[in-house]
């Protein structure tokens, strides 16, 4: 859990910067040596370089919640003997309910 909000703050301060970036780009466009648009403003006001980190932390941040929340925390749970485990009580369960297994003789 630590590390998840670890990520969530990283991923967040990549977000602020970003957006922040991108606002100061759009309410002042600039034309820098014959490039226009979002590249041009961002290389007018020189925050092209800090835009390119911010997005890259956030996207370290995102993997890192990603990776938090789909890791596997028990690795016993999920190995082939608890699979077979939990095979042997569903045949023990419905033995008699349904038709006599061939393979287990």
């Amino acid at each position: 859990m630590k590390r998840f909000i670890f990520g969530l703050i990283i991923f967040l301060f990549g977000a602020v910067i970003f957006v922040f970036n991108y606002i100061d780009a759009v309410l002042n466009p600039c034309n820098f040596n014959g490039i226009g648009g979002l590249k041009g403003a961002f290389l007018g006001r020189g925050t092209l370089d800090i835009t390119v980190i911010s997005v890259v932390v956030l996207l370290v941040g995102l993997g890192i919640c990603g990776f938090e929340a789909f890791r596997k925390r028990d690795c016993e749970k999920f190995s082939v003997k608890a699979f077979c485990d939990r095979i042997k009580h569903r045949r023990l369960l419905n033995y008699g309910k349904t038709e006599k297994n061939t393979w287990d003789e």
